[in-house]
């Protein structure tokens, strides 16, 4: 249904969402999610907010449902991506499996 173009054009702007992510947690595109646990906040960017930056030449996302839960490490200078998950997720199932995936693995 999609095919390779797409899958691409989804990876590349997957690829910019990370790195905007990244380069400003403190954006006001970046939302948190949950209540504070351990010291952390679990941060939530979605990838619509990165379909801009997308160059040209790959091709653009029409309408991006997914979203990138993570969180901040190290006195807050490293993001640390914890899992993609698609926007009808349910907020119970988000904080479950971010629990799940935020495994300390320092």
């Amino acid at each position: 249904m999609f095919g390779q173009e797409a899958a691409a054009r989804y990876a590349a702007l997957i690829r910019q969402a990370i790195a905007d992510f990244a380069d400003d947690p403190a954006s006001p595109s970046v939302r948190r999610i949950g209540s504070m646990r351990q010291g952390k906040t679990l941060l939530r960017y979605d990838l619509v907010s990165s379909r801009d930056k997308v160059p040209p030449d790959v091709g653009r996302v029409a309408t991006p449902r997914h979203f990138i839960v993570g969180r901040l490490d190290q006195d807050c200078e490293l993001l640390r991506v914890l899992f993609i998950a698609h926007d009808r997720m349910k907020p119970d199932n988000v904080l479950r499996r971010s629990r799940r995936s935020d495994i300390k693995d320092d």
